[in-house]
């Protein structure tokens, strides 16, 4: 979500820059991670299970819907929306909704569920290389002088 809207910010959408916008979006971040925390983790116990070979540690009882994830998702489609209002670009939309449904048919079958996590990340990516190669030009520094600044400050 934070990646997504720096993405969007770099992109021109005015309000993603905005200071409040940003630091909203980080208390959101740690908010949800908590929401995450506190009903998806604490207070259950987990047992070994071995799925196609492999021990995999699970959940001995069935839990809620990932609530936290839901909701970050629901959240990039948002911006994704607005990236694609500003630039008619609809990749994060795009794959921001294809994870929402993704993650929906893919509850229970976990090789289906990390592959939409995969295919989400490569959606990601996709999207910070055409940004990089769609941001406004004021914004553009030369790789040259990105990787100077970079290792200079002890990057």
């Amino acid at each position: 979500m934070i990646s997504a809207l720096d993405m969007a910010r770099r992109s021109g959408v005015t309000w993603a820059g905005d200071r409040r916008v940003r630091i909203g979006a980080w208390v959101v971040a740690a908010a949800l991670i908590v929401l995450g925390l506190a009903v998806e983790v604490f207070g259950r116990a987990l047992e070994p299970r071995v799925l196609n070979g492999v021990v995999r540690y699970m959940w001995m009882t069935k839990g809620i819907p990932p609530m936290a994830v839901i909701l970050m998702t629901l959240m990039l489609i948002g911006i994704g929306l607005a990236l694609w209002r500003q630039t008619r670009f609809a990749g994060l939309f795009v794959g921001s909704l294809l994870l929402l449904v993704g993650n929906g048919l893919a509850a229970g079958k976990y090789v289906l569920g990390s592959g939409n996590e995969m295919a989400f990340m490569t959606v990601l990516l996709y999207c910070e290389v055409w940004v990089l190669h769609h941001q406004p030009a004021a914004e553009q520094i030369p790789l040259e002088q990105r990787f100077a600044q970079g290792t200079a400050a002890g990057d």
